[in-house]
């Protein structure tokens, strides 16, 4: 989750600066790592 969260951030930083390519980059990125931090959390053993 540390990744996403990052991530995340760099996110709102371009936004910030108004980048539009770089926002749709970061963008791309996020939802790529979003899936990897989900598909970890879905292998963690049950209880």
């Amino acid at each position: 989750m540390p990744a996403l969260a990052r991530v995340a951030r760099d996110v709102a930083a371009c936004s910030q600066r108004g980048d539009a390519v770089a926002l749709a980059a970061t963008m791309a990125r996020l939802g790529r790592v979003g899936e990897v931090s989900l598909a970890r959390i879905w292998d963690l053993p049950a209880g």
